[in-house]
C-alpha cells in the first residue's frame, strides 16, 4: 500500500530531470545554493524507483538517484533565447517585445517574463 505523498513518476531515457539537493549529500551543497540542480540527462532506469543520471564528473556524487529526489524538467517556448535583434535606423539594434507576461521584484531586482514579437 502506498502512502498519501507517493508520486508515481516515470522518466524517459534520454529525457531531462532536475535533482533536489536539499536531502541529497552533494559536496557542493551550501546554504545559499539552489535547491534544484540540473537539468541532467537520464541514462537508464536501474530499478523501479531509481534512475541513472549523467552527472558532471567534477561533482563526485553517485549517479543513481531515487525518483523521490527527481523532478521533470519542463522547457517551454518562453524559455528559448530571444529573437535576433532588429536593426534601427540610427544603426543601433533592438529586440521587439510583444508583451510583458509577468513582473516581480525580488531582492531589489526586476524579473520580467516577456513574450518576444
Amino acid at each position: 500500500r502506498l502512502d498519501r505523498g507517493h508520486r508515481a513518476l516515470e522518466f524517459a531515457v534520454g529525457g531531462e530531470v532536475l535533482v533536489d539537493t536539499t536531502r541529497t549529500p552533494l559536496p557542493s551543497r551550501t546554504p545559499p545554493s539552489a535547491r534544484w540542480m540540473g537539468p541532467l540527462k537520464v541514462l537508464a532506469r536501474t530499478a523501479p524507483n531509481t534512475y541513472q543520471l549523467q552527472m558532471p564528473p567534477t561533482l563526485g556524487a553517485h549517479d543513481e538517484i531515487n525518483v523521490a529526489r527527481l523532478w521533470r524538467c519542463l522547457r517551454g517556448p518562453l524559455e528559448t533565447a530571444p529573437p535576433p535583434p532588429v536593426p534601427m535606423p540610427d544603426g543601433g539594434v533592438e529586440h521587439e517585445v510583444a508583451r510583458i507576461l509577468k513582473f516581480r521584484m525580488r531582492f531589489g531586482h526586476q524579473h520580467l517574463l516577456v513574450r518576444w514579437a
